[in-house]
């Protein structure tokens, strides 16, 4: 449900040129993640407890809401704003 919101962030935080690079490596980490989630998820399933499945995702909550907090307090490269027409739809030169 928010791969589409991530997607239009991911190219709003530099340059166009950039974007490219950024979309590659959200969908590579965002590819390995499926992987690894459900042989971790079934490692710590068998191994400790079912419960720990649940335990273990909010720890990794809590992890990746400090470090999108964090996050924010880093400068990054603006995109100018007349570059776009509306969120999603690109503004071509004639």
């Amino acid at each position: 449900m928010c791969t589409a919101t991530l997607l239009w962030l991911i190219t709003r935080t530099g340059p166009e040129p950039r974007a490219g690079r950024l979309l590659g490596w959200f969908r590579e980490t965002f590819s390995l993640a499926l992987i690894f989630g459900f042989v971790l998820g079934g490692l710590v399933f068998n191994a400790v407890d079912p419960w720990a499945v649940y335990a273990a995702s909010a720890d990794l909550t809590v992890l990746a809401l400090m470090l999108s907090i964090g996050l924010q307090c880093l400068p990054l490269e603006r995109v100018e704003k007349s570059r776009f027409i509306m969120p999603g739809i690109a503004q071509f030169q004639k």
